[in-house]
């Protein structure tokens, strides 16, 4: 019985340990992490959107107030190990006292050996309130830290992934590039006049035009894409498993989508555009290098004219011819879908149905569907009041999809003309998508 005391007061001890030596593992060490190395040109220098980086306009936590941040939790963490620590040591030293009692015990009392599993029992139950308090701690404390964490890889101003983030993602698809010969590219974009915002306007006015510019920046862009905020008023997209061709036309969307965004602020109508370079990954390449190469059709294109979008083969820069049809409207919402049996007629509303867009330009329409459409020819409603717009499509291709169980298919469609049902207005604004979102 002595035995079987002890040995679960042992066990107890060991979980208690455990817990200690994960918390040193966590405890931080003094040395900081290295800064991220900037890529450099041929003498040595760094790029001007190197150099841009590393004068941020913004700083929305200053260095002092993340140090004092970071030096709380610091000694959060080595309070906390060290009360653990003594907790443990204090149960260690009560078991072995207990268990110093016992073996004078003569012939094994009863009485004197429940005395003693008592005695072990509390001292177990304080432990054990002990180490979930700690853990308890801990928890808390870990989601403070994934919060950090992702405020660390996050630019504020626009939400979209800092340079970082972007350095570290980079690095990661050149590996993958290296091993496995996957095809990958950049696109370095600059707000074209960014400095007229913030001298006619003011600063306020230049932080609102960085954030309409990346989130139509994001809104073209694929899922597995990274946007980053690169420095100041410069975008980077890395494309990961993307051949130049493909990324030209990337480029080119980016571009066109910025150009055809309604930009506002403070009641005043305010001009966008950008000037965009793109580059892909060629033999012997380097991050640096990527970023150079794309850096230099980037400014070949302001040289140019700006609003415009030039790439580098790794050998020449090569136009970008521009693509009106490529622009991408906002699809942030159900749009709406009825098959049309031709003689210009409007549907009947009951016959319209919603559907999830996928993509969505001036050209035509993609969208997801639990079932393929009975028909060859749709109307697909775009916009909402004044904005309305009913355009007939003709389906180009349905292909099987796995991506949920409520959207099974993917559909195609390329818009044949407009449809003028009587009745409704016939102006010919620019098409707009449905611009509330769900």
């Amino acid at each position: 019985m002595f035995w079987l005391v002890l040995g679960g007061a042992v066990n107890l001890s060991l979980a208690g340990v455990l817990l200690y030596l994960i918390l040193m593992r966590l405890r931080p060490t003094d040395a900081a992490p290295p800064p991220a190395s900037l890529p450099t040109t041929a003498n040595g220098e760094a790029p001007p959107a190197a150099k841009a980086a590393n004068q941020p306009r913004e700083t929305p936590k200053s260095d002092k107030s993340k140090a004092t941040e970071h030096e709380q939790r610091r000694r959060w963490l080595d309070n906390l190990t060290t009360r653990v620590e003594g907790e443990i040591g204090l149960h260690s030293y009560r078991i072995e006292e207990i268990s110093e009692e016992l073996r004078g015990v003569a012939g094994g009392d009863p009485e004197m050996v429940l005395a003693a599993a008592a005695r072990i029992l509390v001292a177990n139950q304080r432990l054990q309130a002990d180490l979930a308090s700690a853990r308890a701690e801990i928890q808390q404390q870990r989601q403070q830290v994934e919060e950090l964490v992702a405020e660390a890889r996050t630019d504020t101003l626009t939400g979209l992934p800092n340079r970082r983030s972007f350095n570290e993602d980079l690095q990661r698809r050149f590996d993958q590039w290296r091993r496995h010969q996957m095809p990958l590219a950049l696109i370095m974009l600059d707000l074209d006049h960014f400095k007229r915002f913030n001298d006619s306007f003011g600063h306020q006015a230049g932080d609102a035009v960085l954030r309409l510019a990346a989130q139509a920046i994001s809104n073209t862009l694929r899922q597995m894409d990274l946007p980053a905020r690169f420095g100041g008023e410069e975008f980077a997209v890395v494309l990961p498993g993307t051949k130049l061709r493909e990324a030209m036309k990337v480029a080119e969307r980016v571009r066109a989508m910025v150009a055809a965004q309604h930009f506002e602020y403070d009641g005043q109508p305010l001009q966008v555009t950008v000037s965009v370079g793109v580059a892909p990954a060629v033999e012997g390449d380097e991050p640096a290098h990527l970023i150079e190469r794309a850096d230099e059709a980037l400014y070949a294109a302001k040289e140019r004219g700006r609003n415009c979008a030039l790439a580098h083969d790794g050998e020449q820069i090569i136009a970008i011819e521009q693509d009106h049809a490529a622009v991408r409207l906002p699809f942030t919402e159900l749009q709406r879908v009825a098959p049309y049996g031709g003689g210009g007629e409007l549907p009947d509303e009951a016959a319209f149905h919603e559907v999830r867009c996928h993509d969505l330009s001036a050209g035509g329409i993609s969208f997801l569907c639990a079932e393929p459409p009975d028909s060859q020819s749709l109307v697909v409603q775009l916009g909402k009041g004044p904005n309305v717009r009913y355009m007939i499509a003709r389906v180009a291709h349905i292909v099987a999809v796995g991506e949920s169980a409520e959207a099974r298919f993917r559909v195609g469609c390329s818009f044949i003309e407009r449809l003028h049902p009587p009745g409704l207005p016939a102006t010919e604004p620019e098409l707009v998508a449905a611009g509330e979102p769900a």
